[in-house]
């Protein structure tokens, strides 16, 4: 039986420009309703899911789902762009989005996202990971710094942060070289396998190093359209995609894979 590998990461619940359900009820009786963007991000997200139930189902697989950090958001910065700065407003809200993810995962792992986004240690992912079930790991901590395991005969080295970025478009692709590089050097010193796949996520910008060393690095995009930060650095012209990615593998070897992308639709030229 071939087993489903479902990842994503970076969902930024909370932030007003993020992964949102359609109206997050809150701790002082208030409604927040999700805006237009965050309605169009929710669309993608259930497509998203609706994709990796009909491949499981297709396939009579099992699901593994890897969510790499930052379920929910309590941005410590000092930004007006999060719907509540409570933090069970923030959990129900990332429960009410993660309701999918516990549907159709067999096993849930969760990684560890930035402490300015998942609070001190990264506590919120922590906590979220716990209740939606998460495989903890040799210590009982349900969110973990790095998931290091074989899923299907593939071995996987996932986390948040690259510890590598691409700044400009041209430069694309080298981060994910330089990372499969920086994955491979410790395994290699330690005379251990080498990681098939090497996922990670935080820079919101996908890259991939393809076939081109023994470890393949996938950067993932985010689910979070740009902050008033991302205009800041000149990053928020045209919104970066958002998604995640889905693998059918089988003893050791990936027989499908969707990079499942979503574009968000950009505004045409208007008359001025």
């Amino acid at each position: 039986m071939a087993t489903l590998l479902a990842v994503a990461g970076d969902l930024h619940v909370n932030g007003t420009t993020a992964l949102c359900p359609p109206t997050v009820e809150l701790d002082d009786g208030g409604t927040y309703g999700a805006s237009k963007a965050q309605l169009w991000i929710w669309q993608q997200w259930q497509d998203f899911w609706a994709r990796a139930e009909q491949l499981k189902a297709q396939h009579n697989a099992e699901c593994v789902t890897i969510l790499t950090g930052e379920l929910a958001d309590d941005n410590y910065h000092n930004t007006s762009q999060l719907i509540s700065k409570n933090i069970e407003d923030q959990a129900r809200a990332s429960l009410a989005a993660l309701e999918p993810v516990q549907r159709i995962a067999d096993r849930i792992y969760v990684t560890r996202g930035s402490e300015a986004h998942s609070g001190v240690n990264s506590s919120t992912d922590e906590k979220l990971a716990k209740a939606i079930g998460a495989i903890p790991d040799n210590e009982g901590n349900y969110a973990r710094w790095v998931f290091r395991g074989v899923v299907d005969g593939v071995r996987i080295d996932a986390a948040h942060h690259p510890g590598t970025g691409h700044a400009r478009p041209w430069t694309k692709g080298a981060d994910a070289n330089r990372l499969a590089q920086m994955v491979m050097s410790p395994y290699v010193a330690a005379e251990m396998k080498v990681p098939h796949l090497a996922i990670r996520g935080h820079n919101h910008k996908s890259s991939d190093s393809a076939h081109n060393h023994p470890t393949r690095a996938i950067i993932l995009p985010s689910w979070q359209l740009p902050t008033s930060f991302a205009y800041r650095i000149g990053a928020g012209a045209f919104p970066l995609p958002i998604g995640g990615l889905l693998m059918i593998v089988e003893n050791g070897r990936v027989l499908l894979e969707e990079q499942r992308f979503y574009d968000w639709p950009v505004s045409a030229w208007e008359a001025a």
